[in-house]
This record gives C-alpha cells, structure tokens and sequence, in this order.
C-alpha cells in the first residue's frame, strides 16, 4: 500500500538548514558530468546536453545558459534532499519542498515548461538526470502536489551504493554568478550560515567569511594551506596586488576587513574594482567548496575584453591542474574565441540535444547570434566619424587582427574606423541611404568604406556587383577576389607555419608544407559536391536577379559550370572560390586528428608578415587606413 502524502509535509523540515560538510573531503574523490538530461525545467521543454570537462555555453539573451546550469544545482539538491547521510541511502519516497532558495520564484509552477504542470488528466514532472563518468546515472523527479514542490530519486544505474552515492555528495558543485558588488561590511557567520548564502547565490554577502575560512589550514594538510596560496597568486597574477590575511577576533571584533596591498598602502576589497573582485569570488569559492565541477554564470561580465580572454586560460589551467570541470556561460566573444572547439557548447532550446560544435564552420554560425550592432559602436562613431561596412561576423572580427598583425591602424585611435555588418546583398543597395543615416545621426561628415564577400559570384555577376556599387554611390568599395575572408587563410605555408607553432617542441614530426597540402585536398574533397551544387543555385539566382539572360535557370548552370571548369580546375582555384569557412573547418578537423591540435583563424593571422601575407589584404587594409588619415564625405 502507497504511503499517504501527508507524512512527507510533517517530516521534511526536521533540519531544513543542514548542509553536510562534504567539502573536507579531497576534490578529486568525486564525480564529473558526462551528460545532462533536462525535461519542462522552466524554457526547456526536453533536452539532452553532452558536458565536456570544459565547457562553455554561448548564445544570445534569454536563450537558456542560466537555465541549464540552474538545473544542475536543482539536481544536486534533489540528491541533498533525497539522501540520508547517516545510513547513506536514498529515501524511499519524495521530499516536501516549499522552494528553492538559489531559484526564487513567485509561484512555483512558474518552474514548469510554460508554466504547465498538467496537460489535461496527464501530470507533467520536471525531470533532471545526471550521467557521470564510470556509467553512473542518476535520475530526479519534481511534482508539483497540494501546493508544495515534491522531489524524489527517480532511477539510478545498479551500480550506485553507499560508496557512489559518497561520491555523488562530493561532486556537489557551487554557482558562482556575475559580480554583483561586495557589501561595504560583513560580520562573522557560521559555517552552516554561509553555506546557506552560497546556496542562494548571494556569494559577494559572505566573502570575506570564505576568505577566512580558507586561511586555516585543511585536514591532514600538515600545516601549508595550499588554499590560500592559490587564491592569493592568481590575485597577484591578474593584477599586481598581494592579498592580505584577515586579522579577527570574534571576542572584540564586530566585523571583518579583508585587506589588500596597493603600493606602499592596504585597503578592504570592496575598496578594488569589479575586475579583481569577480576574480576574486571565483577562486575563493573554488578554493572553499573542493567540488570537483565549477559553475559559473558569466564570470567575463565586469572584465575588461583584454583580461575576459585571459580568463579563459587561467580557467583552463585551473581545470587541468585541479582536475576540475568547469561549466560556463558567457556572452564575451573574446573569451568564446579563446576556447577550443570542442568546449563550446550553442545553447538553443528548439533542439533536443546540445554537444559541443564540431567545426569552424559552426562557430562562425554562433557567433552571428550574438547581434550587429551595440551601442558602444554607436558612442564610439560619435567620436571617430569613420566607418567600415562589411557584410558578415568574419570580416568584423578577424579585419582588425590582420591590421594590427600587419601593423595598421585604422582600427585604433582616434580615427578608427568602426566596424559594422550589414549582412547580405539586399542591404548592400541601402548601404548609401544607412551612411546618410549614420552621418545625420553623429551630426558631421562621415568617411565610410564598403566591404562585399564574393561568395559564388562569376565574372558576369562580379560585374554586375561593380555597376550596382557605382549606380548607389558607394565610392569607396572593395569586392573580395576569392570566396570570403576565411578563403585568405587557406594558404599553405601560413597554415604549416601556424600548426608548428602549435605543436609542443618535442612533437615527434612537424607537418611538411606538402603534408598541409594533401590534408587541405581531403579538405577542399569534402567540401566539393556542397560547394559546386551551391555555385549553380546562387548563379542561377543571379542572373534572375540582374537579367543576365531569357532563361536565367539554363544560362545561370552554364556560366557556373563553365567557371567551375576554368577556375576550380585544380586545389589553388578550388582554395579560392570554394567556401573558406567551410574547407577551413574540415581542414581543422583533419588537423586534430592527424596531430591532435587546433587551430583557429587568429593563429594562421599570427604567421602572417607584410612579405607573406596575400597582397590584396595589404591593397585594401592600406585603402582604408588612407581613408582614416581624411574628413572626405564618400
């Protein structure tokens, strides 16, 4: 016979705020996950998302990084709820919950998938699995009953006991949020206390507590606190200060300082800037936790750009020599552009399953999601009065690297020109009426050039492109010669050079520029019958478009079989009109897998010198830097 519902609501609260200080124990000893199983958590209606030991969720606002690491900590709390530390067993039945305290709702049905806990007569239950390395699942459920949450262990793997479920509580991770600013003064909590605030992600309410904490040295130690020097050299790394001991005395202190040195002087933390406190939390809470699994809801977001790609190594390396796995969401290019493919994780919950891209081609692809223009472009048109329209993510990212590689600077300085997409041919024809805009909008004269991608465009469209340019008014204009930027990239002694650089300097073989051929022709292979099928369809388009012909549909297959015959006869011209980003993501693969090594855009950039480098990047960087040095209206 069912036990009735009402005992669990008398039972549950008996020790609400207990939380088992799993944290003595050593890091490594837990667990890491391999999978994610999520179903009508909040905007996630069914998902499965494959974790690497690294791994970094993307995507634009509202599009569920949060969400997915929210239920991670939902899980772990089931487990806390459902597991019974003295026997170390799971409970037989479900858990009364009233409600999360990290996960505040005002009702909560607002944690349904559209807020539907029942579909007609059918109960829809929250679901949360976690798929661990070494074959060890488990799986939680959430009802929704007589006005309180109901949790319970829904399934395990047969190979989780006592030793496993030991395991399980170890792994319990912590999330550390954004940076939300430091309180200006904190007295001292107990431990029980603080681990309640880190729980309800209030971190920056009990940091100082952690920070003193962390001082004393751990168990079986032997008197060094590893700890503390941990987070007080990636302090001293980061920014150049030393962080100080805290002196308290809870017989005559009232609250604690947390001290740092700065020149010849010593302030509180709250005292230093958002930079070295965001920083600051994340390491002091790695340190005091031990979780083997790190999470972090865009710890990039008070960072300056250049430190937001440093983070990123030194959460690296954290994971490597700490054997962590660290789960992150952000929105920081620079950062996404600093992480290995195989790390980045798309977020989009109009899939059913999420793992991390498999090729260049798919980063390109994410980083479009993230928006054209900001508003920080806009101020800083106010004050230069220069602009570059290009049309798509790559020209805006890597054109200002290749500059400052090749030592330009018409992407710096005073006389910047700033960088602005505008994405397909259609809003190249309103480009003349966009500048007037923008010119009107900054209240002076406005010097603008234009940058189109090639894409499949034969000899009798690029002309057609040429005349289209000149009948806008667009004066100042450049159409590039091959595919599209990535195209540039594809040259093989900058790709040799940049994969040697990669290598370790014991690597047994170092690639031969005749090996680098032969894997961009698997490359380029690959890629063939996509490229050539794409070439007939947008040629035909074009010239519907402009009147090439009376039958645009048999004349456009023609002229694009004609050109894919003369031109791409061989790997050279293939090199050049075929998809760059395609055939350099394959490339990559192909390079991971004979060498086990990426490597990305920004390092063959890196090998590139002004006696190297394609001379038609060299022509239409020194363009536009000539353009930068006028106050001309184009």
């Amino acid at each position: 016979m069912a036990t009735p519902q009402i005992p669990l609501f008398e039972d549950e609260e008996t020790s609400p705020e207990r939380y088992p200080q799993w944290t003595q124990l050593k890091m490594k000893e837990g667990l890491k996950l391999r999978k994610l199983k999520i179903e009508y958590f909040k905007a996630c209606q069914k998902i499965e998302i494959d974790l690497p030991r690294l791994a970094v969720l993307t995507g634009p606002n509202n599009s569920g990084k949060s969400t997915v690491l929210q239920s991670i900590i939902v899980g772990f709390e089931c487990f806390r709820r459902c597991v019974d530390i003295e026997k170390w067993k799971l409970r037989e039945h479900g858990r009364a919950v009233k409600e999360f305290d990290f996960l505040p709702t005002n009702d909560p049905r607002d944690l349904w998938f559209e807020r539907t806990w029942k579909s007609g007569k059918d109960e829809r239950q929250i679901r949360i699995g976690f798929e661990f390395e070494g074959d060890i699942s488990i799986n939680f459920a959430i009802r929704f009953l007589y006005g309180f949450l109901n949790v319970r262990v829904e399934k395990t793997s047969a190979n989780v006991d006592t030793e496993t479920l030991k395991k399980i509580a170890l792994t319990a991770p912590v999330l550390i949020p954004g940076y939300s600013g430091l309180v200006p003064h904190e007295q001292q909590f107990g431990s029980a206390y603080v681990q309640k605030m880190t729980a309800s992600g209030l971190l920056s309410q009990v940091l100082r507590n952690v920070l003193y904490m962390i001082q004393a040295p751990g168990p079986g130690d032997g008197g060094k606190n590893d700890r503390l020097q941990f987070v007080r050299s990636a302090i001293a790394l980061h920014f150049g200060v030393d962080l100080g001991a805290i002196n308290f005395d809870p017989g005559s202190d009232v609250e604690m300082r947390a001290p740092y040195r700065q020149r010849s002087y010593e302030l509180d933390i709250v005292s230093a800037g958002s930079g070295m406190n965001q920083i600051l939390q994340i390491v002091a809470f790695a340190a005091w936790k031990g979780s083997p699994i790190l999470l972090l809801d865009e710890p990039d977001s008070h960072l300056h750009t250049s430190l937001q790609a440093q983070l990123f190594a030194f959460l690296q390396t954290l994971a490597e020599n700490l054997d962590l796995q660290i789960i992150m969401s952000t929105h920081s290019r620079d950062l996404i552009s600093q992480a290995p493919l195989g790390s980045i994780i798309p977020v989009d919950f109009a899939r059913t399953s999420l793992a991390p891209i498999a090729s260049l081609e798919h980063l390109l692809l994410e980083y479009e999601r993230h928006g054209e223009i900001s508003n920080v472009d806009i101020a800083l048109l106010y004050q230069t009065k220069r602009c570059l329209f290009v049309e798509g993510p790559s020209d805006v990212k890597y054109l200002p690297v290749l500059a400052a590689q090749l030592g330009k600077k018409m992407f710096v300085g005073a006389t910047q020109f700033v960088v602005f997409e505008f994405r397909g041919v259609e809003k190249f024809t309103m480009l003349r009426d966009l500048a007037d805009l923008f010119q009107r909008i900054v209240g002076g004269n406005l010097t603008w050039f234009a940058l189109r991608d090639r894409d499949f465009s034969v000899q009798e469209v690029m002309a057609k492109h040429i005349e289209e340019a000149e009948r806008k008014g667009i004066a100042n204009y450049h159409i590039w010669t091959r595919h599209s930027i990535e195209n540039y990239f594809l040259e093989p002694a900058n790709l040799c050079e940049a994969i040697r650089r990669k290598l370790p300097q014991d690597f047994p073989t170092k690639p031969t520029p005749e090996e680098v051929t032969d894997l961009l022709q698997v490359a380029v292979d690959a890629a063939q019958q996509e490229a050539e099928t794409k070439l007939i369809t947008e040629t035909q388009k074009a010239f519907r478009k402009y009147e090439l012909a009376e039958n645009p549909i048999e004349h456009g297959a023609q002229a694009a079989l004609r050109f894919n015959h003369e031109e791409c006869a061989g790997l050279p011209g293939k090199l050049r009109y075929y998809p760059g980003a395609t055939v350099l993501g394959k490339f990559v693969g192909e390079v991971q897998e004979k060498y086990g090594t990426n490597i990305r855009p920004e390092d063959i950039i890196a090998t590139f010198t002004t006696e190297n480098a394609p001379p038609e990047l060299l022509e239409l960087l020194g363009q536009i830097e000539a353009l930068s040095r006028t106050n001309e209206t184009h």
